[in-house]
């Protein structure tokens, strides 16, 4: 004990009623796309299907060999939903600098205390 732990894989446990949100939040799916899906229509970017059973998102996070590129982090984010990669970050990428990721992350949480008007 006490001594700092470099974890290589952390797993948490949900329901599709956690997995289906988190796909919107990552803007891998949206209703459109699956309406458009539904109707035999051309889907552009991200569109997952519906949560089946067992579905997983997993989320890896990766060091850049070469240094820092660009003023980017040396680290990037990749996102696998089923097995498959999706784009991130409004990009046509499948890695997002991670603190560009981190950044819309937090950009869209809710401080429910406050939008509630808890003290």
């Amino acid at each position: 004990m006490g001594k700092e732990v470099n974890k290589k894989l952390s797993i948490y446990s949900g329901h599709d009623t956690n997995v289906a949100p988190m796909l919107t939040f990552l803007n891998i799916t949206n209703a459109d796309c699956v309406m458009k899906k539904y109707r035999n229509q051309t889907v552009v970017g991200n569109c997952a299907e519906p949560v089946p059973f067992a579905s997983s998102i997993q989320f890896e996070l990766h060091r850049r060999d070469n240094g820092v590129e660009g003023g980017a982090s040396a680290y990037f984010v990749k996102v696998k939903y089923n097995g498959d990669y999706y784009l991130l970050c409004d990009s046509n990428s499948y890695e997002c600098d991670f603190n560009d990721f981190a950044s819309r992350i937090r950009a869209q949480l809710v401080d429910f205390d406050k939008e509630c008007g808890n003290k």
